[in-house]
């Protein structure tokens, strides 16, 4: 995935920058690794992923894709698919969701891992 696309895992929570209903001023939507409300956990003023990128869950409930087709934040061990050149965000998101496989674990919290997106 990394020769196609950006791929971190979304990080902390900013608290400074956060509130659980959308407002004037929040109006972005920050992503969790949830598959409730399609990961839907509150809302910023600053986004930092841009539309037309994919979230995949990666911890709990693994490996289920969603396309992002506005601005957002994302928080916890969401992996976030980004700056997709040469493949379209909602094909990538039904291709994952139908076609690929994750292996099961034994014991523990199955968990998918990328680079921590930078601060």
């Amino acid at each position: 995935m990394g020769e196609v696309a950006d791929v971190v895992a979304a990080g902390d929570l900013n608290v400074d920058d956060y509130s659980t209903e959308r407002t004037d001023k929040y109006i972005f939507p920050i992503y969790s690794n949830s598959v409730a409300k399609k990961g839907l956990y509150g809302f910023c003023a600053t986004p930092k992923y841009k539309e037309n990128s994919v979230t995949v869950t990666a911890r709990g409930t693994l490996g289920v894709a969603f396309h992002r087709n506005c601005n957002f934040a994302a928080i916890g061990r969401l992996l976030v698919i980004s700056n997709l050149n040469v493949v379209n965000p909602y094909f990538l998101q039904e291709i994952w969701n139908h076609s690929v496989q994750l292996p099961l674990e034994d014991g523990g919290i199955p968990q998918l891992t990328a680079v921590k997106a930078k601060p």
